[in-house]
């Protein structure tokens, strides 16, 4: 049987409100109207707000199909506010590999949920899984989860601002968010230890904001730190004033992308590459710094479009290999030939000799035709925003630890 530890809470769209709305409480000392978050979700009402006190909660219902915790059938819009994560915690002690469970779900519903201030934890399927659902989490953090957040569907929008991923489990495909939504919006958001990051992978997917997040893989497990964000089958967005660092892959890629716009951001100290270009209808990249990547960017694939410019590509000086190189093509290509344009690009020298020589691709290999043209080169650095950056970069030093 899996167990779902599920608490949905929605409001909003989709269903007719009542004329007014009501809170309900929670709390496990018996102060409260109810005890268990179950009994309040069946007692309330389209509209209600359901206030969880403070408690470890990991009370489940048998069904034929499965083991719930919580189990919202998508009939009701609802709010539910925890007592803060670190106080209103929802799933098991600990976490258990093949468990069957899951923290948050709800499919199918035509509604909307906002769930805040609570701490997810320990599900070996997924923390909150919505189906047909538009979608705010926020203030609240997902820890020890398999999928940090899943939604998909026939559903309009997915908001979260303020929250936390963190410390994904050891094992199988860990991915912070996974979203198949026509607007998302993602905010203020750490994602930390993690396989994979934010994943974008739907051609409705094309209204997508990332702002002001940061993106830290595991500096020393192999597994993790695949990806930090990732644009693929069509999906299109902006990602502006993140912050990555540490990813094995990639920190940031486009693969069969549609409109991306990638611009003031920072990526760096990336075993891998810190941006990944496998295919893009319109692609921007502008007025970003990558540094000390393996390398610095990967050309994978042509573009459709293309405009990159104001970036600030820093190599790593010390690694040898990819892990020196500004750009790095594939080492066989026989199609083409394609051209890239890479002027008006800082490269932290104005020796045009050095940069050619630290960027492979059909000028030094004949068996790849793709061709990177980088002149004319920015003589100095480029000016940007670095306040964005290091705001980012500070927001949750030591987040996600318990």
């Amino acid at each position: 049987m899996k167990v779902f530890c599920a608490v949905l809470v929605l409001f909003g769209a989709g269903l007719t409100e009542p004329v007014h709305s009501r809170p309900l409480t929670v709390e496990q000392d018996g102060s409260g109207d109810y005890t268990v978050i179950q009994d309040a979700v069946d007692a309330a009402e389209s509209g209600d707000t359901i206030l969880v006190g403070a408690g470890h909660y990991v009370e489940y219902t048998e069904l034929p199909t499965a083991d719930l915790c919580v189990w919202l059938d998508g009939t009701k819009n609802l709010t539910l506010i925890g007592a803060g994560s670190d106080l209103t915690i929802i799933g098991p002690i600990e976490y258990t590999p093949h468990a069957g469970s899951a923290g948050i779900a709800c499919w199918p519903g035509d509604v909307s949920i906002t769930v805040q201030g609570v701490r997810v934890v320990n599900h070996d399927l997924v923390g909150l899984d919505f189906n047909n659902v538009d979608a705010s989490l926020v203030d609240s953090v997902v820890e020890r989860c398999e999928i940090g957040y899943i939604v998909g569907g026939d559903i309009e929008s997915v908001y979260i601002d303020s929250c936390q991923f963190v410390n994904g489990p050891n094992l199988g495909n860990s991915i912070a968010l996974t979203v198949d939504a026509p607007s998302v919006r993602v905010q203020n958001t750490l994602v930390q230890s993690y396989q994979g990051g934010f994943n974008f992978d739907c051609p409705g997917s094309t209204d997508v904001h990332v702002v002001n997040c940061r993106f830290d893989a595991d500096p020393v497990a192999d597994n993790f730190g695949l990806v930090g964000i990732g644009f693929t089958l069509g999906g299109g967005g902006t990602v502006e004033g993140c912050y990555f660092t540490g990813w094995r892959n990639y920190g940031f890629v486009v693969d069969d992308a549609g409109t991306v716009v990638f611009r003031d951001n920072v990526i760096e100290g990336c075993r891998g590459t810190g941006i990944g270009l496998e295919g893009c209808d319109d692609l921007t990249v502008e007025n970003n710094v990558v540094s000390n990547c393996s390398p610095c960017v990967f050309i994978g694939e042509s573009n459709d479009h293309a405009t990159i410019r104001g970036n600030h590509f820093l190599r790593d000086s010390v690694g040898g290999g990819a892990s020196g190189l500004f750009i790095d093509t594939p080492s066989y290509c026989p199609w083409g030939p394609f051209y890239f344009d890479f002027s008006n690009n800082y490269w932290g020298t104005t020796d045009t000799d050095l940069v050619s020589t630290y960027i492979v691709d059909g000028y030094d290999d004949e068996d790849v035709w793709f061709y990177v043209d980088f002149l004319p080169l920015a003589e100095g650095p480029v000016r940007t925003e670095f306040h964005s950056w290091s705001s980012v970069k500070g927001l949750f030093e030591g987040g996600g630890e318990e």
